[in-house]
């Protein structure tokens, strides 16, 4: 359109004109720029840090894929260059089978791989990496046609992918029709793959669909000792002068924000007390705030935006709130993180439903929100400290070598932490732990004094955010 751009070092080019709609070339002006020099097309795609954002959530458009969801890149030592595509497109063709209206569209790659969410881009050999990715993508509001067909078109970063995808309609009923795509586990960019059309045949799913913020506390007071279905953000809630209960997730739930924003919401709790099952995709909006009290000294208490105690998956979650903790004599351990307080079970009883407390993963998340703790002095208990994660901590012994060995499982997965870390603590006299991604890992573990060490991985993170730590250190340790 005419107003296609290009960037070039993060500069923006005039605007192409109308004359270019439709042929293979377009002509783009961009002051003072010398060879060698890369391109990234459309403009709007390049975020301020030289990342890529592929949307979660790609509005429906007719014929085509949505504008702003496939980027090309070029890089040249000349005057010329052409423009080469990251993505390929998926092609749906879904038939109508009665009078259904059709919700949502989500393409989901099995094996994980990110297929939305932050990415990082190599121009010269035109390819980008995730820095902080979603394994879904889902198109909204998806009408039918004239002849009863609904045609959608996605982007999908082209790469390789282990376990191919799913592709789940979802009507306006909360019904659901799932097909398996999983002989496409190769992507390649600016490619049309088109799936065979079917005709949709969807069955009810055992679910809430949470649309406002009286619904989201309603679902929040019931299920304050734990939910076991399937919860969904239906679009962005403002919680605007309303406070939050405590709700918790069972092992087999899940609380889904389907790219959904959480607005105006002042809260002094994490929005889930404990988790075994998962939450994902779920973002808390810059509008939001965070403010903890930390004097309470009845329990060791984890503190955080979505979870404070993790046993289960926390995945592809964004929040752009600041967060504040304030305290004044802390005598219990705190853990203190933005996306989870602890991850890994508090308190191992060696029973088979702890066990999975063990694996624990906080994967694909982002903070940009700013991390900000004042106290006055902690002479009592352990304190951890992360931008992202307080700590993965199996605090108790585990008896065998196989439950040792689950804990590999666990950890702490391509996240990025943006925000500032700041710590003031007029006195202390125990153990901080402070870390830009989490504060603490692993313990070691004695049996007759064997002396073994139980670890858990932190891979693939980011920290952009400064650390900053001011105080007294009497008989503790920082």
């Amino acid at each position: 359109s005419k107003h296609d751009k290009i960037t070039e070092k993060r500069t923006a080019s005039d605007a192409d004109t109308a004359a270019s709609v439709g042929t293979a070339s377009a002509q783009f002006s961009v002051a003072d720029v010398t060879a060698p020099y890369s391109v990234l097309y459309p403009a709007e795609a390049l975020n301020a840090d030289g990342s890529i954002t592929v949307p979660t959530v790609q509005n429906y458009t007719e014929g085509s894929f949505a504008p702003g969801s496939a980027v090309a890149v070029g890089y040249s030592d000349g005057t010329n260059l052409a423009l080469k595509n990251l993505y390929s497109f998926v092609k749906v063709t879904i038939a109508k089978a009665g009078n259904e209206t059709l919700k949502s569209v989500v393409l989901k790659a099995v094996g994980g791989e990110a297929i939305s969410g932050v990415f990082a881009v190599d121009y010269q050999n035109a390819a980008i990496s995730a820095v902080a990715g979603q394994s879904v993508i889902r198109v909204m509001d998806v009408p039918y046609g004239a002849d009863g067909k609904a045609v959608v078109y996605i982007a999908v970063p082209a790469g390789k992918y282990s376990q191919g995808f799913e592709l789940t309609v979802i009507d306006a009923e909360n019904k659901a029709m799932t097909k398996s795509a999983s002989k496409i586990t190769s992507v390649p960019a600016g490619y049309l793959l088109n799936m065979p059309e079917f005709t949709y045949a969807g069955v009810a799913r055992n679910e809430i669909v949470i649309t406002n913020a009286a619904e989201f506390v309603d679902f929040a007071t019931t299920y304050n000792n734990g939910f076991d279905g399937v919860a969904l953000l239906g679009n962005d809630i403002d919680m605007t002068g309303v406070e939050l209960p405590y709700f918790s997730l069972l092992e087999e739930a899940e609380f889904d924000g389907q790219g959904f924003a959480i607005k105006n919401m002042t809260a002094t709790h994490a929005l889930i007390n404990e988790n075994w099952g998962t939450v994902k995709n779920v973002t808390v909006d810059s509008s939001s705030t965070w403010a903890y009290d930390l004097t309470n000294t009845d329990a060791s208490t984890p503190h955080a935006v979505f979870v404070n105690s993790n046993m289960g998956l926390v995945s592809g979650c964004i929040n752009n709130a600041d967060v504040t903790a304030v305290g004044g004599n802390i005598t219990k351990d705190r853990s203190i993180g933005t996306i989870v307080g602890i991850s890994g079970s508090t308190d191992f009883n060696l029973s088979n439903t702890l066990l999975k407390g063990i694996s624990a993963r906080v994967e694909n998340c982002i903070n940009n929100g700013n991390l900000t703790i004042t106290m006055d002095d902690y002479t009592s208990g352990w304190l951890f400290i992360g931008g992202m994660v307080g700590s993965y901590y199996p605090h108790n012994n585990l008896d065998t070598e196989e439950k040792i060995a689950a804990s590999y499982l666990g950890g702490v997965y391509s996240c990025v932490n943006n925000g500032e870390i700041t710590i003031n603590i007029s006195t202390l006299n125990k153990l901080a732990s402070i870390g830009g991604i989490i504060g603490c890992v692993g313990k070691v573990y004695n049996k007759a004094n064997d002396n073994k060490y139980i670890f858990s991985y932190v891979d693939n993170c980011i920290n952009n955010g400064n650390v900053t730590y001011s105080g007294t250190t009497i008989n503790g340790s920082l």
